[in-house]
């Protein structure tokens, strides 16, 4: 009698697990591409690694992935906060 519970609850768990990991839910990086077209970036004078927005001046660093994608992960100041580049500087935001 175990046996037959224990097997149904293993049946149970694949198929909910199965049913779960549809192709058609999973989104891809090119179906988001649009939301990122509208950002232009420049290059930070010292340093090859950060860009920032033009519109808000927020810094990035510029990280490229394995399959060749562009990554922007925000910049953290020594004190932990977000940081705007300002007059050819960079300074956190208070």
């Amino acid at each position: 009698m175990n046996k037959k519970i224990i097997s149904l609850l293993a049946l149970m768990l694949t198929i909910f697990v199965i049913s779960g990991c549809d192709a058609n839910n999973m989104q891809s990086t090119s179906d988001n591409a649009d939301k990122m077209s509208d950002i232009t970036i420049e290059r930070v004078d010292f340093s090859p690694q950060l860009v920032a927005d033009k519109d808000t001046s927020i810094v990035y660093y510029e990280n490229y992935t394995a399959y060749g994608k562009i990554v922007l992960l925000p910049y953290i100041g020594e004190n932990g906060k977000y940081c705007k580049y300002v007059d050819g500087q960079i300074k956190e935001i208070d």
